[in-house]
């Protein structure tokens, strides 16, 4: 029989992408993925009343079995993380329940086991939203995933400066239309914080319909700003395709 070091580092190489020597998902990773999955699917039913009420004993069984799985799951990954090298030594499993991946893993699975028996009241459904939380779990099992955090890491400080010229813009908007629009509107834009609704709408090129301008300068004002919302737009997208095709290269040459 294998001792408790060598089924230790067995766990560890199964419910741990890194750990894994081998190309496909380990077994245990296609589990835990199809878990993920099926506890978001039990949460978006949930929210029909219609399907929640005639399946109640369903949903009730089925909530306690997937929190008692994720429960299980914490537990294995608590005690095999000390496989790792940054969780070694003394206080390594310490320093792992405090890692932000832990704390989503707990997040997954606690409010369900402390509510048991309560899901239908109302307020108690915010904790139970907190089980989407579980889809970031995701991110361990896709390289993928993580090429696109890894571009999000080396293109923050453009990401940051872009969404501050976006800010700037939006706030200017709004100011540039509360003195064109105010008198003739004044619901809509008798205040800068009534036109930041507009002028957010508009710079995102959502563009609802519910406000606009109906003077002259406020329309040629807003087609000028319409025209700039599709460059803010374009910026982060942009950025962001930069760093990914540089992180893609980067893993790929590794």
């Amino acid at each position: 029989m294998p001792d408790l070091k060598q089924l230790r580092v067995l766990v560890y190489k199964h419910i741990t992408p890194k750990g894994w020597d081998r190309k496909t998902p380990s077994p245990v990773t296609w589990g835990l993925l199809a878990l993920i999955v099926f506890s978001l699917l039990l949460f978006t039913f949930e929210t029909e009343e219609t399907i929640s009420q005639q399946y109640a004993y369903f949903f009730r069984i089925a909530n306690v079995a997937v929190a008692l799985l994720f429960a299980l799951e914490y537990a294995l990954r608590l005690w095999s993380c000390v496989e790792r090298p940054e969780y070694a030594g003394k206080f390594g499993r310490i320093r792992f329940m405090f890692s932000f991946i832990a704390i989503i893993d707990l997040i997954a699975f606690l409010p369900a086991l402390i509510f048991v028996g309560a899901f239908n009241v109302y307020w108690l459904r915010i904790f139970r939203a907190l089980r989407i939380l579980s889809f970031l779990k995701l991110g361990r099992y896709s390289n993928s995933l993580a090429i696109v955090l890894g571009s999000l890491k080396k293109s923050w400080r453009e990401l940051v400066v872009t969404f501050g010229v976006a800010a700037f813009f939006l706030y200017l908007s709004a100011v540039l239309l509360y003195f064109i629009e105010h008198a003739q509107q004044p619901e809509a834009f008798g205040s800068i914080p009534r036109a930041m609704w507009w002028a957010v709408a508009t710079l995102t090129t959502v563009g609802y319909g519910d406000v606009y301008p109906i003077t002259v300068g406020g329309r040629i004002c807003a087609g000028v700003i319409s025209l700039i919302g599709v460059a803010i737009v374009a910026l982060p997208a942009g950025i962001l395709a930069g760093g990914f095709i540089e992180e893609y290269k980067a893993r790929r040459n590794k």
